[in-house]
């Protein structure tokens, strides 16, 4: 996902699917994700506590804002 400027913002288990026989992976629930970069490749800072809060990254409770380079 990183690598197409998305950030999920509430990953968690419920949202991991495993398929049956390759045992490949998708994930679910992109309701609340962002696209963090613009086009000229800026990060995007994100400010909003978003997702369940149980899975959420520390980093993104306690800073001003955070970008994917620092969750």
């Amino acid at each position: 996902m990183h690598s197409k400027g998305v950030c999920h913002r509430d990953l968690k288990p419920r949202n991991i699917l495993l398929t049956k026989g390759d045992g490949g992976v998708k994930i679910t629930d992109f309701n609340v994700s962002k696209w963090f970069r613009r086009l000229n490749d800026e990060l995007v800072t994100m400010t909003t506590h978003t997702g369940t809060m149980a899975f959420s990254a520390p980093e993104t409770l306690l800073s001003g804002g955070y970008t994917y380079s620092n969750i």
